[in-house]
């Protein structure tokens, strides 16, 4: 195994120098950036080149991306708050200006695209509410029928046998309490009963996803959810597209 390099200077403006030789890897613009395959084989020949171990090199650029993009928050900050106009202190701040332009239209991105979810998502759920409003309208116990000559209604109940089979059992169980005490316990064991529901094997990856749709149930924000789902998807799409694969 090669050894992790100490990061000086000069070792770290080499490594910067060849990470800008290839908009591969930092140009959300290039056509290649969404190519796995090929940024794997980049970022081994570049970990080749500065003698590290891949994750390595990966892991030093992160550090750097995410240290000029906190030093460029500062200045913003400082310039909108009315301060002196001057740049960072941090050495390699200029060296790493060029990914400014692909951080700034990878959030044009995915802002667009979260409004686009969001508002995708607010037309299902009104859809999604017009449909159960209509289902609803349309369920009656009864249909009356009324002869205009004599004046007389005809009431024709739904025969018990084919009532519903969604809203038979849950409404019997809620309506019918009983007069004798303990009435929940009653209640309780009469809604229970009945065959039991066919569940499959529990597993870690099952528990799992109830524990995210419980928390995203509990976030109140639509577009907060929306934002959540977005990013849940894309980790998932990178996690079977092999990102996280490497070694």
């Amino acid at each position: 195994l090669k050894k992790v390099r100490m990061w000086d200077n000069e070792s770290t403006e080499r490594l910067i120098d060849e990470y800008r030789g290839h908009p591969e890897l930092w140009d959300v613009g290039n056509p290649e950036y969404k190519n796995i395959y090929t940024k794997n084989k980049i970022w081994q020949s570049l970990a080749e080149v500065m003698g590290v171990e891949t994750a390595e090199a990966q892991r030093k650029i992160h550090n750097l991306r995410n240290q000029w993009n906190a030093e460029h928050q500062r200045i913003a900050l400082r310039i909108a708050n009315g301060g002196e106009v001057r740049g960072s202190k941090w050495r390699h701040y200029n060296a790493l200006t060029f990914i400014r332009t692909s951080l700034e239209a990878r959030r044009n991105k995915i802002k667009m695209e979260e409004d686009l979810l969001l508002a995708s998502s607010s037309a299902i759920s009104s859809s999604t509410a017009a449909a159960a409003s209509l289902s609803l309208s349309s369920l009656s116990p009864s249909v009356t029928v009324t002869h205009a000559e004599s004046g007389v209604s005809d009431e024709a109940e739904e025969p018990e046998d084919v009532k519903p089979l969604f809203l038979h059992h849950s409404l019997e169980c809620q309506l019918e309490i009983p007069d004798q005490s303990p009435p929940r316990k009653r209640m309780m064991s009469e809604c229970t009963d009945g065959p039991t529901p066919y569940m499959d094997p529990r597993d870690d990856i099952t528990i799992f996803g109830e524990y995210v749709s419980s928390e995203l149930r509990q976030i109140q924000n639509r577009k907060a959810i929306a934002i959540a789902k977005y990013k849940i998807n894309n980790i998932l799409f990178e996690a079977t597209t092999g990102v996280y694969d490497i070694k």
